[in-house]
């Protein structure tokens, strides 16, 4: 069925993209734990505080996301692109508004941990300090 090949394939992107999509009014843990069951990925205690860990917004668990900063909401988007596991990252101006020492943090993780020979990261941007695989 047309829809549900489409589905799985929307599974193998992550994107960011401006403007962030998120509901300004759900919590941090309300948006990871919908962000994980949309892409069928168990959302247990333990996983959705890894993303708020890595995003460190930590204290910040059931803070509605329109009370974050630009830059929050960016590490919240950026650390849930990857939960589940795609093949190809999209990501638009990724550390615009964000810490350039969580943004090189974050980098070196995907570079690490994410990018192999069988997934590919594309970046747009206008700064080339932004590539996160240089």
């Amino acid at each position: 069925d047309i829809r549900g090949r489409h589905v799985d394939h929307l599974r193998t992107l992550g994107v960011i993209a401006s403007p962030l999509p998120m509901y300004d009014e759900l919590t941090c843990v309300e948006h990871i734990a919908m962000t994980f069951r949309a892409y069928d990925v168990p959302a247990t205690h333990d996983s959705v505080y890894r993303i708020l860990e890595r995003a460190q917004l930590q204290a910040h668990d059931h803070s509605p996301v329109r009370d974050l900063s630009r830059g929050s909401r960016k590490r919240l988007a950026l650390s849930l692109v990857t939960a589940h596991e795609p093949r190809v990252l999209l990501l638009d101006e990724p550390f615009a508004d964000v810490d350039p020492l969580w943004g090189r943090s974050f980098a070196d993780t995907l570079d690490s941990q994410f990018l192999t020979p069988e997934r590919m990261i594309v970046v747009v941007t206008h700064d080339p300090r932004d590539d996160p695989c240089r």
